[in-house]
């Protein structure tokens, strides 16, 4: 058993130095995939999504936030939308949902809210940010977690 997680250990040093120490893509990349890491269903929560794009050519990009419960509860939501970045430009988005399927994508940073905290988690959540270039590949993904409360 030890022999297993000493080579873990070992095998997650090495991928987290080879991340470190390689040459840095040009293009665009996530920045920033924040939000509340607690949320209730029906309640609204917000994430901030923030995109930089380091290349020396203007980039047309599509992003999909996608929001999932990991305990197969219902509860998910899914935006898509696209955006033009110039080069070493950077943009901010707000999108709102309840968890409920809905998606409203603010115009600006909202309020702060108080957090639905509560002594019992009801679930998990995952939100996962993915960022598509014009031929359709994946260049990033980021994903944040949280727990739902009841």
């Amino acid at each position: 058993m030890l022999a297993l997680d000493v080579g873990r250990l070992v095998g997650g040093g090495v991928r987290m130095l080879a991340w470190a120490t390689a040459a840095e893509r040009p293009g665009p990349a996530f920045a920033t995939l924040e939000g509340d890491p607690l949320a209730r269903i029906g309640d609204p929560a917000v994430y901030r999504v923030r995109v930089h794009n380091r290349g020396p050519e203007a980039s047309r990009l599509e992003i999909v936030l996608r929001g999932e419960s990991t305990d197969r509860r219902p509860a998910a939501f899914e935006a898509r939308w696209t955006a033009t970045l110039e080069p070493d430009g950077a943009a901010d988005w707000w999108i709102r949902s309840r968890w409920q399927g809905d998606v409203e994508m603010l115009a600006e940073r909202p309020a702060a809210a108080a957090s639905p905290w509560l002594p019992y988690p009801a679930g998990r959540w995952t939100v996962a940010a993915h960022l598509h270039g014009p031929d359709g590949r994946e260049h990033d993904r980021l994903v944040i977690g949280g727990a739902f409360s009841s």
